[in-house]
């Protein structure tokens, strides 16, 4: 690991759920990117203590999935909607 920080699914939710303006239903064009991303293994996914793990096989995997911000950032769908996640601020 690069030793950087990784934070949990529901941080990355939260972050686009309240930057655009969503509610607690439904989804987004860039949360479903990046879940489909850490279903495919475009975007590796995490353990709690910043392990690389395999990719999500079940949908509930995406809950216990862990991101490493910097490489979410640096994925198309983000500079595309001009958002950049930095769950320290």
């Amino acid at each position: 690991m690069q030793n950087s920080k990784v934070y949990e699914w529901k941080f990355f939710d939260s972050f686009v759920r309240a930057v655009l303006d969503l509610g607690l239903e439904g989804s987004h064009p860039v949360r479903d990117a990046v879940a489909e991303d850490l279903f495919t293994g475009a975007l590796q996914r995490w353990d709690s203590m910043g392990n690389p793990v395999e990719p999500c096989r079940l949908p509930s995997d995406l809950f216990k999935s862990f991101l490493l911000p910097s490489q979410v950032n640096a994925l198309p769908i983000m500079s595309k909607w001009r958002l950049s996640w930095d769950p320290e601020n």
